[in-house]
């Protein structure tokens, strides 16, 4: 609630500034952080930051082509630089992932790139399991979705890769090892003694505890 009071206050001020410092303010916003991950992201080793950033970059583009289009018309409208505020808030944060879902169905379709998208996201998948996952069962993963694609509509229904990826699984030697082991354990045989409606039983001497 103190948060939200707070973001009321400093809107009010927002609205009462001139023009031109409302449009610097709703620049600076989504450029001067972005910026900064940018460069960050950039000098890091890990490559998908660095593809969040120029997802974000090539959309907020677009948003500011837009708003540099219409605040001619439109700037003088009450609120119209707080919604591009708005806008560019929902675009950066990793929270909310607004650039990715705007990239992925605005853009993307629009310049005619899905296959290219997707080919990105099975190598990212890959990278993914690689990452979680030991070689053995990796490549166990992928096999299955090898056969996923590749087969006729009957052995591409969800039910048979499922059913035979539980197959291929449980052939392994480490899970026929655990299963051996789980099987040779003995669970312990523990008795109470018998109870009554009117009272509580207690252990004895003679209970059997294994």
């Amino acid at each position: 609630m103190s948060n939200v009071v707070h973001l009321y206050l400093v809107g009010i001020i927002f609205l009462f500034l001139p023009t031109a410092l409302k449009r610097f303010v709703s620049v600076a916003i989504g450029t001067v952080y972005p910026f900064v991950c940018s460069v960050t992201a950039a000098a890091s080793e890990e490559i998908e930051d660095d593809t969040y950033w120029l997802t974000y970059w090539a959309v907020y583009g677009c948003l500011f082509l837009g708003m540099d289009l219409t605040e001619s018309v439109l700037g003088r409208v009450p609120g119209y630089y707080m919604g591009v505020i708005f806008l560019t808030v929902y675009l950066m944060l990793p929270m909310f992932r607004g650039a990715d879902k705007v990239f992925r169905k605005f853009l993307v379709p629009l310049a005619g790139l899905q296959e290219l998208l997707i080919l990105r996201d099975s190598i990212m998948i890959k990278k993914q399991l690689l990452k979680d996952l030991d070689p053995e069962r990796a490549q166990l993963v992928r096999k299955s979705i090898s056969k996923f694609f590749d087969g006729d509509d009957h052995d591409s229904d969800p039910e048979v890769l499922k059913h035979q990826f539980t197959n291929s699984w449980q052939s392994m030697p480490w899970y026929k090892s655990a299963k051996t082991k789980m099987a040779n354990v003995t669970m312990p045989n523990i008795s109470f003694g018998n109870l009554t409606k009117g009272g509580k039983s207690h252990p004895t001497e003679t209970t059997n505890l294994v």
